[in-house]
């Protein structure tokens, strides 16, 4: 069954490029002829629509080949019967343009463009290749203005299309109409309005509308609220029971005769147990065979307890002794140190007490009888008379 209409949009741009992407040839045959065509082949004739409408909201144009494309390929559909029929709602302009003029019936807003300008773009590289590019501009300039022409039926002249893309000029409805760019304009859809100041005045309402009356009582409403509520609250309690926390582990010390603490996690050492060198449990104990100093002997394979002998009391006692006998004999050592320290201190009195006993008169061998004077002499030579010099008199 053949399809009556086809409507395409030309949104933003047409073609898709490095920095833009809009409609494309392959998004206008697909709405025309169906996505089956992805598949190859063309449809019969009479599957395609009756008529195509072309719908210009606000197209800025965009790709001259993806224009050209789309342009050949609606006149090809309007050879075959197809009526093509543009609308310029927004805008139309640049490329977008040749689209348009597509079309056998061209109808335009009062409220939109239709923009036509020179043909740009851009090339990198030397002299020749951008006197080059320009030519192909000037080129397609040209052609657009061939169609222009003979699109318009020779309401506009070669000469005057030129002097209008050269200044880029927008254009209205009235003035497309004038240049036979379009062959009509779209009708505005009739709005009732007031007439008169008095007629403005009462057209808007002074009283607020009064609210519908509710269908549900307040206490059905506080009910669905309570309902509600619940709901939230059920939807987020947790219903499942509380984890089980293992207890904390309180670290446990073994003291290892003449080496380091032995670290283990629980409140027995046994064979099995995880043993470590420092109080955090991170470091595994080096493997070994460690006597303990309440007589056990361990042996430590693998960072655990491989073997736990435990205590002889013979072995025990003797242990004891020899820990106590090394003990005296160190004891012995510092009292003898003491008593060599004393004997020092004792020499260093009785040789200041000599010294004192001969310096000074009355003293030791250097008698003198009480109210009597001695005069020590200045050691540094020279006479009495020329020399200070010191008498003390004894009491």
């Amino acid at each position: 069954m053949q399809r009556a209409e086809a409507h395409i949009y030309f949104l933003d741009t047409i073609g898709c490029g490095d920095w833009f992407y809009g409609t494309t040839f392959n998004d206008v045959r697909y709405c025309v002829e169906g996505y089956d065509v992805i598949f190859g082949g063309s449809p019969a004739t009479s599957k395609l629509p009756a008529k195509v409408v072309l719908h210009f909201p606000a197209c800025n144009g965009g790709d001259v080949v993806e224009g050209y494309a789309i342009y050949n390929y609606l006149r090809g559909l309007a050879n075959q019967g197809v009526v093509i029929e543009a609308r310029v709602e927004g805008l139309c302009a640049s490329i977008a343009v040749l689209v348009a003029l597509a079309a056998d019936t061209v109808l335009m807003a009062d409220a939109a463009f239709w923009m036509v300008h020179k043909p740009s773009g851009g090339v990198l590289g030397d002299a020749d290749l951008m006197r080059s590019y320009a030519e192909l501009l000037d080129k397609i300039q040209a052609q657009l203005v061939d169609r222009y022409v003979a699109r318009t039926g020779g309401k506009l002249t070669a000469e005057t299309a030129h002097a209008l893309i050269n200044k880029e000029s927008w254009l209205n409805a009235d003035e497309c109409l004038a240049c036979g760019f379009i062959t009509g304009k779209l009708p505005d859809a009739p709005i009732a309005v007031p007439t008169g100041a008095e007629g403005v005045l009462n057209y808007f309402p002074t009283t607020k509308p009064t609210a519908p009356a509710m269908a549900i009582s307040p206490a059905e409403k506080k009910s669905i609220v309570d309902d509600v509520i619940n709901g939230i609250k059920g939807f987020f309690k947790n219903d499942a029971p509380a984890p089980v926390v293992p207890p904390v582990a309180t670290n446990a010390t073994a003291e290892v005769t003449g080496g380091d603490p032995l670290y283990y996690d629980g409140t027995e050492l046994s064979a099995g147990t995880a043993v470590y060198s420092d109080e955090a449990l991170t470091t595994a104990y080096p493997d070994g065979d460690y006597a303990l100093a309440d007589g056990r002997e361990v042996t430590v394979l693998a960072g655990a307890v491989d073997t736990l002998t435990a205590a002889d009391a013979t072995n025990a006692a003797a242990n004891a002794t020899a820990a106590n006998a090394a003990e005296l004999e160190a004891l012995r050592g510092e009292n003898a140190a003491l008593k060599a320290e004393n004997a020092l201190q004792a020499r260093k009195v009785t040789g200041l007490t000599n010294k004192f006993a001969k310096a000074v008169p009355g003293g030791g061998a250097n008698p003198t009888p009480p109210g009597a004077g001695q005069t020590i002499a200045n050691k540094t030579g020279g006479s009495p008379a020329e020399k200070p010099i010191f008498t003390i008199t004894r009491s």
